[in-house]
């Protein structure tokens, strides 16, 4: 793991915020399904770009999230298009033709980028004046 870029309390802290961001993520999702959510541990990896293993996720969706308030910068999550597909047809309550995926995709992704964009703000903000 390449760490020189954080120290040990930074990756923690980046840890703690990705576990609230994605915890209230889930409970928003388990609301919407009326059904349980689990989601384990975030662990944080520190890697450079050309070690990073894109053969993990692909074929994947790219969800890019900009900071509007309260920070600069940019949020980028990978999502696998099994795991998209999996929660569109668990939202839509019915089975999804990959060719209907690519279309809903668009729609679906940025609902997703709303729901964990405003989390994660949220959050940061608060770690940012010391809340969390």
């Amino acid at each position: 793991m390449y760490s020189d870029c954080f120290s040990k309390l930074e990756i923690d802290a980046i840890g703690e915020i990705l576990n609230i961001s994605l915890g209230a993520s889930a409970t928003a999702v388990s609301t919407m399904l009326n059904s349980r959510v689990d989601i384990t541990t975030p662990v944080v990896n520190v890697v450079r770009k050309e070690e990073f293993e894109m053969d993990r996720v692909e074929p994947a969706v790219c969800v890019e999230i900009t900071y509007v308030e309260g920070l600069e910068g940019e949020n980028v999550m990978l999502l696998k298009r099994h795991d998209i597909k999996v929660i569109v047809e668990l939202v839509m309550g019915m089975e999804i033709p990959d060719e209907q995926l690519k279309v809903l995709r668009g729609q679906c992704v940025q609902d997703v980028k709303k729901i964990s964009g405003s989390i994660s703000l949220d959050n940061a903000v608060r770690y940012q004046r010391g809340g969390l």
